[in-house]
């Protein structure tokens, strides 16, 4: 594909380079504005009563930080694109404990998600200051699976100190008499 754009010459290259940053400046805006309003609603409302136009105002200076940001962060002297996603995708798997064990866990809680999330997030960003790209003690692993592995035990001792709300277990009881019976009509013996 490079190869047949190349020998188009320079100004079908020019063509699809400006193509390009325009889809990118495109979904940028979009992701700026998203990130705004969504910081505006999720953060800052609950927690204190804004109008609508303090709310536009919340998320314009938002939207400027971010931008600044993105600025800053452009003109610095950046690693690789493979380290900059590894990691990213280090810090987003983090995530990974809250939602698998939060959604077929009964015993999952806010509790556990927040002390796992927390120590996950701290120890891959002291393996990501320390060990970048890799830590040689694991054979080349990176530091976002230690920080994983702490997220499921600190995930589930959290669980197993904490009983479960009656709503959840009832809730996850209803789902299985459901499944059930799905499945029986599924199977054709209702």
């Amino acid at each position: 594909m490079v190869n047949l754009i190349s020998s188009l010459g320079p100004v079908a290259v020019a063509v699809v380079g400006l193509i390009i940053l325009a889809g990118s400046l495109s979904m940028m805006d979009s992701m700026i504005s998203s990130w705004s309003i969504v910081f505006a609603n999720d953060i800052v409302a609950p927690f204190k009563k804004v109008s609508s136009r303090g709310m536009i105002t919340i998320s314009r200076i938002v939207a400027v930080v971010l931008g600044f940001g993105g600025l800053l962060f452009a003109m610095t002297d950046l690693p690789s694109i493979f380290q900059i996603i590894s990691r990213m995708y280090q810090g987003i798997v983090q995530f990974l404990p809250a939602v698998l064990l939060g959604l077929f866990w009964k015993r999952g809680n806010k509790a556990s998600a927040i002390g796992g999330l927390a120590v996950g997030f701290i120890i891959t960003g002291i393996f990501a200051f320390t060990a970048p790209d890799y830590v040689p003690a694991l054979a080349g692993m990176q530091g976002g699976l230690v920080g994983l592995v702490a997220n499921f035990l600190v995930y589930t001792v959290f669980a197993l100190l904490s009983k479960p709300k009656a709503a959840t277990v009832e809730f996850i009881a209803s789902t299985i008499v459901e499944d059930e019976q799905i499945s029986n009509i599924i199977e054709g013996t209702n």
